[in-house]
């Protein structure tokens, strides 16, 4: 079975070493985000490996200094598999996208993280792996005999 322990393996680290997750399309409504002010963030999967992912959640968490905000509520430091998409082998999905509102400032008025992504859920399956594979192969057969004049 080992090359099933071997499967199981990959799938568990596949999050950490085939996946990224990007913060990206940061609006915020002036030069900077004030306490106060709402902005807005979508978050890029990128699926690199060679599963499907199916019904990819994430877990979005604000800092200290934000509040998330789950349609017209508030939901304080995190949101959990508000939405789900499959990320497909090789493709980049758009998540979001997300709100957010400063609460306090940043020490100093230095930059600081203030929201963070992570998967939370996710399924595979291996349909890129074994579908649309059956290309030409070696010759594995040949039939032999002579062919004479009639």
């Amino acid at each position: 079975m080992a090359f099933l322990d071997d499967l199981l393996g990959a799938i568990e680290t596949y999050p950490d070493t085939k996946v990224q997750l990007v913060i990206q399309s940061v609006v915020i409504p002036g030069a900077v985000i004030n306490v106060g002010d709402i902005f807005t963030f979508r978050v890029a999967v990128t699926n690199t490996g060679l599963l499907n992912m199916v019904g990819v959640g994430l877990w979005i968490t604000g800092s200290s200094y934000v509040s998330l905000l789950s349609g017209s509520m508030l939901a304080e430091l995190q949101i959990i598999g508000s939405e789900t998409r499959d990320v497909p082998s090789g493709h980049t999905v758009l998540f979001g996208p997300f709100r957010a509102i400063g609460k306090a400032e940043t020490p100093g008025g230095a930059a600081a993280n203030l929201v963070a992504a992570r998967l939370y859920q996710w399924d595979a399956n291996l349909d890129y792996l074994l579908r649309n594979r059956s290309v030409s192969g070696t010759v594995k057969s040949t039939y032999a005999e002579r062919v004479v004049p009639v």
